[in-house]
C-alpha cells in the first residue's frame, strides 16, 4: 500500500511499535527546543545527532503526535492556517495557560483575548520571528511580551 504522507506513515509505524519502557510524554517546550537543536546542529556527526533527536521525538510520541512531528520536520503541517490564525491561537493558548484571561463574564473573556491577540500581532509586526516570540511568550506571557 502506498501512502504519500510521511506523517501518516510515522503514525502507523508508531502505533505498531512496542517499547520496553514508557517514554516521557512530549511537551511543547521540549519539542520546540529539539527542533531548534536539529536546525542548529552542524559539523562532524551532525546527521547522527539529528537522527537521534528525531528518533527520541518519534519514540515519545503518542496517538497522532508522530504525524505532526514528521510533518513539522518536513515543513508540511498541512493545517491551512494563516500567520494571523497562528498568532491568535498562540496568544489565546498562552493567556489561558498563564491565567491572563479575565474570566468574569463571556464579554470579559472575549475582550481580554482580543487585547492579547492585538498585543501579539503588534509584537510580531515589530519582530517577525517565532524563534524569539514563542520562548518569550512561554516565559513571560502575552501582556509582558512588549517589554
Amino acid at each position: 500500500q502506498e501512502v504519500g504522507d510521511l506523517g501518516v506513515v510515522a503514525q502507523t509505524s508508531r502505533s505498531t511499535q512496542a517499547t520496553m519502557f514508557q517514554p516521557k510524554p512530549l511537551m511543547v517546550r521540549q519539542v520546540f527546543a529539539d527542533f531548534r537543536t536539529i536546525a542548529m546542529t552542524e559539523g562532524e556527526k551532525s546527521v547522527e545527532r539529528k537522527r537521534n533527536i528525531i528518533k527520541k521525538l518519534l519514540t515519545s510520541s503518542k496517538k497522532t503526535e508522530a504525524t505532526y512531528v514528521v510533518r513539522a520536520l518536513q515543513g508540511k503541517l498541512r493545517i491551512g492556517a494563516s500567520e494571523q490564525t497562528v498568532l491568535t491561537s498562540l496568544a489565546q493558548a498562552v493567556m489561558w495557560e498563564k491565567k491572563e484571561v479575565d474570566e468574569k463574564s463571556k464579554e470579559s473573556i472575549a475582550e481580554s483575548q482580543e487585547k492579547g491577540t492585538l498585543v501579539i500581532k503588534q509584537v510580531f509586526s515589530e519582530c517577525p520571528c517565532f524563534d524569539e516570540i514563542v520562548p518569550a511568550l512561554l516565559e513571560y506571557g502575552v501582556f509582558e511580551l512588549p517589554k
